[in-house]
């Protein structure tokens, strides 16, 4: 009779255990259908977002166009403060610069009796005087005052472009992390709901 009961017991528990994977089984291909089939689209990504998210997100879109916009206004304005550099040391008054470099030469040099060296001949006859010192500097005209202003105006300028830029990254930053923890914690929220559902229709 205990056999029996055994015997009867071992067969319940098989079949029962038969059942059980079979709806394990379908439940995985009710998942696997549904991932298949649905297709999330752009707009649906941000389903879980309420009003205050998309104002968030919005205003986070704003910070991110006000700092490429900054960020390019520094690199035109690096540009154009290198190109006055550029400009001032090397195009601005060339023939200034020729002139008081001669001059330097001219100073440092013992030519022979009658020869007397001047810009307009030093070109044809400056081998034939000796050099006191074989050190020939040119002399550069100083920084003028408007130079100087239109430099210090673009240098504000950098400056200012810049700290609006770290400043649009940050507000940028934080607003795009305040909405996506608001949207992630809703989705987790929702998630643990219809697990605890379905874990509840699978017992009950």
């Amino acid at each position: 009779m205990l056999l029996l009961h055994n015997s009867v017991s071992d067969w319940r528990q098989y079949f029962s255990r038969q059942k059980t994977d079979a709806k394990n089984k379908n439940i995985d291909d009710e998942i696997e259908r549904t991932t298949e089939e649905i297709q999330v689209s752009l707009f649906q990504l941000f389903r879980f977002a309420d009003h205050i998210d998309l104002v968030l997100m919005i205003t986070a879109l704003c910070f991110m166009l006000g700092d490429v916009v900054c960020a390019l206004a520094t690199i035109i304005l690096f540009g154009r403060i290198t190109g006055l550099f550029a400009t001032t040391q090397f195009a601005v008054d060339c023939d200034n610069q020729y002139q008081n470099s001669v001059s330097a030469v001219i100073n440092n040099t013992a030519c022979p009796f009658g020869i007397d060296l001047n810009p307009l001949n030093y070109d044809r006859i400056h081998k034939l005087c000796h050099y006191d010192n074989k050190t020939i500097s040119t002399t550069l005209a100083p920084l003028t005052p408007l130079f100087h202003e239109n430099v210090m105006h673009l240098v504000y300028l950098f400056f200012g472009f810049s700290i609006l830029t770290f400043i649009w990254a940050v507000l940028e930053y934080i607003f795009w992390t305040i909405a996506a923890k608001r949207q992630t914690s809703r989705m987790s929220v929702l998630l643990f709901r219809s697990l605890i559902q379905r874990v509840s229709e699978y017992i009950f």
